[in-house]
Formats: C-alpha cells, sequence, structure tokens
C-alpha cells in the first residue's frame, strides 16, 4: 500500500510540469486575446466615428492636414495664433473635445508634393477629420485641368486610408485664380467634402489685404482668427445637420489609380558627380539626363542657399527654367510637366550657372538631384 502511493505521488509530481505548463500557456492565451481584443476594439470605434460624430458627444479625434505655407500656419510669430491651435481652442470650448493633430505639410508646395509626401509619411493610424490646404502654389506650376487631376487624385488617396474621416478643404484668401478656386470648390463637392473660401471672410472683414497678412500672401494673427472662426461657424452647422461621411463616388478624371515611382539613376550626365543619394554640379553646362514613360513628370531636388537654376529639356524641347534656391536646405519634390505623351521621354537637367536671388554673393550655384518622379505602369 505504501509503495503503491508512493508511485502514484511519482508519478503525479512528473505530470505537475506538464500541467503547469499546459495551464499557463492557457493564461497566456487568455491574456493576449483579451488585450488584441480590446486594442482591436478601440481602433475600430476611432475609425468609423468620424469628426462631427465625435466632437458632438464630446469625444477626442485625430486630425491630418496636408498642405502648403498657410496649410503649416506661417505668417504668424507663435504657434499659438496659427489656424490650427485657434480651430482646437475653439473645437474644445465649444464641444469639450481634445484635437491631436498630424502634420504632412511643406512651404512652396503643391497637389503633386502633397501626393508624393502624403504616400512616403502618411500616419498609420486612423484619422476623424482631413484639411487639404492647396491651390495657391499650383497656379504657378500647372494649368486647371492638371490641377484637377491632382488634387482629386490626393483627394481620393486619403478617402481610400481614411474612408470614414471626413475631410475640409480651403480655398486660401489669397487665390485670385478663379479657375483654382472652381476646381476646388467642384473637387470637393463631388466627394462631399466641406469647401471653406476664405476669401469671403477676409472680404466681410472690410480690412485692406496688409491689415490681414504679414506679406499679402500669408495671413497674421488676424487673419488666422477669420480663418478659425471660419471653419468653427461651418463645423456648427455641419454637425447640427448630422452630416456623415460620403461613401467614395466614380472619379471626376480618369486614370486617377495611377501611382508614382523615382527613377534615381541617369541614363547620361556629363559634368556631375554622385554625393550620397544626390548628383551634384557646380559646372555651368554641365547637364543629367534620365528615361521615362508616363504623361506626367516631376523631380526631387535638394533646395538650399547656393542653389542655382536649371533649364529643363524635355524629348529636346526647352519647356522651363527652374530655381533650386531656398533660404534653407530641404529636400522638396517639384512638378514639372504634365499632359505628355505616354513616351517613353527623355529628360534633361542644364546647369545654366546663375542664380535667381539678386545681390546673392555665391560664385557658383549648386544643382543637387536626387531622382525623377514619373508615373508606374505605363507602357
Amino acid at each position: 500500500m505504501t509503495v503503491g502511493l508512493q508511485n502514484k505521488r511519482t508519478e503525479y509530481m512528473k505530470k505537475t510540469p506538464f500541467r503547469m505548463l499546459i495551464l499557463s500557456a492557457g493564461m497566456l492565451f487568455l491574456l493576449v486575446w483579451l488585450i488584441n481584443s480590446s486594442t482591436s476594439a478601440k481602433e475600430a470605434t476611432a475609425s468609423t466615428r468620424g469628426f462631427y460624430k465625435n466632437i458632438s458627444k464630446g469625444r477626442d479625434f485625430n486630425y491630418l492636414i496636408i498642405g502648403d505655407s498657410i496649410g503649416r500656419g506661417s505668417g504668424v510669430g507663435h504657434k499659438d495664433e496659427t489656424w490650427f491651435a485657434l480651430f482646437e481652442e475653439e473645437i474644445r470650448r465649444d464641444y469639450g473635445s481634445n484635437g491631436k493633430r498630424y502634420s504632412i505639410v511643406q512651404s512652396g508646395a503643391t497637389s503633386f508634393e502633397g501626393i508624393v509626401k502624403y504616400d512616403n509619411e502618411k500616419p498609420r493610424f486612423p484619422v476623424d477629420l482631413v484639411f487639404i490646404v492647396f491651390g495657391e502654389n499650383d497656379r504657378k506650376y500647372m494649368d486647371a485641368r492638371q490641377f484637377s487631376f491632382l488634387y482629386e487624385q490626393l483627394l481620393r488617396k486619403v478617402k481610400t486610408d481614411h474612408p470614414n474621416a471626413d475631410i475640409i478643404t480651403f480655398t486660401e484668401s489669397c487665390l485670385t485664380y478663379e479657375s483654382f478656386a472652381d476646381t476646388i470648390r467642384k473637387v470637393s463637392g463631388h466627394y462631399e467634402a466641406m469647401n471653406i473660401d476664405m476669401r469671403v471672410p477676409f472680404k466681410n472683414s472690410g480690412l485692406d489685404t496688409d491689415k490681414l497678412t504679414r506679406d499679402l500672401i500669408h495671413p497674421n494673427k488676424i487673419g488666422y482668427e477669420l480663418y478659425a472662426g471660419e471653419i468653427a461657424k461651418s463645423i456648427k452647422a455641419t454637425v447640427q445637420s448630422g452630416k456623415k461621411a460620403a461613401p467614395m463616388p466614380a472619379p471626376i478624371n480618369r486614370g486617377l489609380s495611377r501611382e508614382y515611382k523615382k527613377i534615381g539613376e541617369p541614363s547620361n550626365q556629363s559634368g556631375f558627380v554622385k554625393s550620397g543619394k544626390n548628383f551634384f554640379s557646380r559646372e555651368k553646362g554641365s547637364f543629367i539626363e534620365y528615361e521615362f514613360k508616363g504623361t506626367m513628370i516631376g523631380y526631387t531636388v535638394e533646395r538650399g542657399p547656393e542653389g542655382g537654376e536649371v533649364d529643363v529639356v524635355i524629348d529636346g524641347k526647352k519647356v522651363d527654367t527652374v530655381s533650386t534656391w531656398w533660404p534653407f536646405k530641404r529636400e522638396r519634390h517639384i512638378f514639372l510637366a504634365g499632359s505628355l505623351g505616354e513616351g517613353p521621354h527623355r529628360i534633361r537637367f542644364v546647369h545654366t550657372g546663375e542664380i535667381a536671388i539678386q545681390g546673392s554673393q555665391v560664385l557658383k550655384p549648386s544643382f543637387r538631384i536626387k531622382a525623377i518622379i514619373a508615373e508606374k505602369g505605363t507602357p
């Protein structure tokens, strides 16, 4: 009897570690399941509410700004005076909701640069509201038809990634090109995005532009207060209407599904040297060529205080002279041309040896190019 009991006890002790292992694994699985369930529930809730519904319940929200210098609040001396800081303050006061901002902005940017930066920097978390702020710079680089394509392509990308987010577009207070303002209004309306024409509060204020801006372009504190006030007024009306995020409509423009790729290796060059990821030259008359296919072309360039002027030649025809000067070093994605045939094409950049800024003391301006930006999937 004693021997039998001892054998059973020995057998039980042998099985105990295995049982403990099974029990521990089960508890660990349960813990992981609970954490994942909790996290998934939170993410699903955040991605399906939308901005207007969130603030109507006093909930906090995530929002995204994609834009140019006005999108980044240039023109004021303190961050609390920017339109988005004032917007957050208005929402907090009216609804008790706090906003968390994520910005993809660049002074001087066009909607083309917005697309490239968005593809590289877009948030990996759901957002409830998106502001899109372009137009004033676009009119310097493209016509209204090309702007319509790029503006819609950006808006459609955002809506694909964040189908339940609400979208607000600005017609900037400085935009005087009506064809571009009409494009913003038309594309916004098609996607049921709220378009706020900031020229209206500026006009209704009765103040001259120099009283509302720092430099006739970028709003000052008073100007951004008008921006924030117009946003708050429009949001209040929308919340009261019970508006919900609209489904994805059919596109206005054809070919919006096309993506972009960078081509970093030139097909031919003279006078350029490889410098890190850039090709670099200070020599007048030096050139660098790339081959591509597709209807649209841009390039990634390092702009800076020593940036010179460059002639752009596509398929043997000079199409523009561009400046790569900027007050500080910054990588930029610049639109060059659209409405091309499918190709193949050849683009050449020729260093002129000149600099666009009068009075510059730079003796030998530089040109640093990283890549061209062409369409993917072309024949």
